[in-house]
């Protein structure tokens, strides 16, 4: 579960920084929180009706990066903003007015 997770979160903002691609501290938090609501102790195990925690991690990482999970944008043009805004603070070098406008 924890590698699929892990390879989610490069499809999610970190809560921390707000930057795309989640830290591994966030990964692993976010990580420990799904295994025990779906596995953990007071967890109903029979609802995952016979999938494992391997397979639910998969699931949640393609979800993700088809743009089915949690925290993802409403539409196309919300995430290429993101996105353009993430460029254009990471890097120096911004040679639209339009990226400019974003930060």
């Amino acid at each position: 579960m924890a590698r699929s997770m892990f390879e989610a979160g490069r499809y999610r903002f970190d809560p921390a920084t707000g930057r795309l691609g989640m830290s591994g501290d966030a990964v692993g938090q976010m990580t420990n929180q799904v295994f025990n609501q779906l596995y953990g102790p007071t967890a109903d195990i029979s609802r995952m009706r016979g999938i494992g925690a391997g397979r639910a991690g998969m699931l949640f990482e393609q979800l993700q990066a088809r743009g089915f999970g949690p925290g993802q944008f409403l539409n196309e043009t919300e995430q290429r903003t993101a996105l353009a805004r993430e460029l254009s603070q990471s890097t120096g070098n911004i040679g639209s007015t339009e990226l400019r406008n974003l930060r």
